[in-house]
């Protein structure tokens, strides 16, 4: 959605990457990405995930350029600790 100027685009994960086309007229973004939450992890103690965190930066574009948009997925629970989530979500260990 933009208005005046300034568009705020939402990006769900979808465990792919997503391409954004910045609008005619749009000649850099503020990007702000925030950090999916660690899985639990397993044993006998098993510690909640780590929470994510965010992040902001603006990038130059050029007229109709596309961005490429991957989100990362939270670590699931296991009993092992629980796999890492999708693009670089850390794996949780057992204690």
């Amino acid at each position: 959605m933009c208005s005046a100027g300034s568009c705020t685009v939402t990006v769900p994960y979808t465990a792919a990457a997503q391409l954004w086309t910045a609008p005619v007229g749009v000649s850099s973004a503020i990007f702000t990405v925030e950090g999916a939450e660690g899985g639990v992890g397993g044993g006998v103690d098993p510690g909640a995930g780590g929470a994510g965190d965010a992040v902001a930066g603006t990038i130059g574009l050029l007229p109709s350029e596309q961005v490429s948009v991957t989100v990362g997925g939270a670590g699931p629970t296991g009993p092992s600790g629980g796999a890492g989530g999708f693009d670089g979500g850390g794996a949780g260990r057992v204690v």
